[in-house]
Formats: C-alpha cells, structure tokens, sequence
C-alpha cells in the first residue's frame, strides 16, 4: 500500500465563512460611517472656531483616517487583517468617546452642538 506524498503546510491567509464575511461588512461599513461622520464635524468645528478648535479637531481628522483605514483590514476578509482592524479600531472609538466628553465639559466659549452629537455617535459607533 503506497503512502500519499506529503505537502507542505499552506501558508495563505485563513479565509473566514460567508456569515463571517457578511459580519465583517457591517463592521467596516460602520467604522467607515464614524469616519466620515467625526470626520465631518472635526471639519466643520475647525472651520467655525479655527483659533481654538484645531487641539480638538485635528486628532479627530486623525482618528477619521485610522477608522478608515481599520474599516479596509476589517471588510478584507482575511481573519488576521479583520483581527488587526478590530484591535486598530477599538481603542480610537474609545479614545473618541474620550475626546468628545472633555469638549463637552471644556469652558472655553464653543458652542457644544457639534460635540454633543460627536459625542452621541461616537458612543453608538463604538458599541
């Protein structure tokens, strides 16, 4: 009885199922909307109080592009890049969450609309 040849282990990237694949796609899709979302009210924010508001408003821009980018790893459907996504992801929407709550809090004669609604979002896009 002959034995089968032996093959080398496959080094591709694990794949995930089709329900794993439809999960990664919300996840993205919501990272990528807080993207746009925060990074829209940095802009607007920077443009209403420019003097006062780029110490808030441009770690938010930076923190628009990381979300976006950890949308890409988590929609690539390679388990390791989603894994890295999530692990970008989480900690910038709790920083966010951070962020908003102390230009909420913050004295300094802005107006808190923007804030409050970054802050709303932020805390629904993070859970």
């Amino acid at each position: 009885q002959a034995l089968a040849p032996r093959t080398a282990p496959s080094t591709s990237p694990v794949m995930v199922s089709d329900a794993l694949q439809a999960i990664a796609l919300a996840g993205s899709q919501e990272a990528l909307g807080l993207a746009v979302v925060i990074g829209g009210e940095a802009g607007y924010s920077l443009s209403q109080r420019p003097g006062k508001a780029w110490k808030t408003s441009v770690p938010t821009l930076v923190a628009s592009g990381v979300l976006a980018y950890a949308a890409t790893l988590i929609e690539s459907g390679n388990r390791d890049e989603m894994l890295s996504g999530l692990a970008l992801g989480t900690p910038v929407s709790l920083a966010l969450c951070a962020l908003y709550g102390l230009r909420v809090r913050a004295d300094d004669g802005a107006p808190k609309d923007a804030p409050i609604v970054g802050l709303i979002v932020s805390v629904l896009g993070f859970f």
